[in-house]
């Protein structure tokens, strides 16, 4: 099949349409006309990532999963998701590093908690009923 594409010019609106196709399906990413992989295309290439790439891959030193985005001790060097930051620092006071325990200098994102933020939602739209049973 491959050879059968030798050759063979795409125009702009074809390419623009497999773009979006590749969006739709969650391979890619589109933003300002910036294209990346989606998570979905990182998490089931992550093996191939590995063995194709192994002296450029960056792994979490807290999950060891495939890192692409994270923040980085700026004294030894080892990279952590945000949310594997969050979790790992959370109710901390004074952050350290997991592997040489310097200070982590970086501002550590919240902890996502799913079932904290549907309560929340949950309880607004309890409030609105509520209100608007009473008038």
């Amino acid at each position: 099949m491959v050879d059968q594409l030798k050759g063979k010019k795409m125009r702009k609106k074809e390419a623009e349409q497999v773009l979006q196709k590749f969006v739709q399906s969650r391979w890619l990413t589109e933003k300002e006309g910036e294209f990346t992989l989606h998570t979905r295309a990182i998490l089931e290439m992550e093996q191939h990532i590995r063995e194709t790439y192994p002296d450029a891959v960056k792994m979490c030193n807290i999950c060891h999963s495939l890192l692409i985005q994270g923040q980085s001790c700026e004294t030894c060097g080892i990279r952590m998701h945000s949310p594997c930051v969050a979790k790992y620092f959370k109710s901390n006071a004074e952050p350290r590093c997991p592997n040489c325990n310097d200070y982590w200098p970086h501002d550590i994102p919240e902890v996502f908690d799913p079932d904290k933020d549907r309560e929340a939602g949950l309880s607004k739209s309890n409030r609105k009923s509520l209100r608007s049973r009473q008038h």
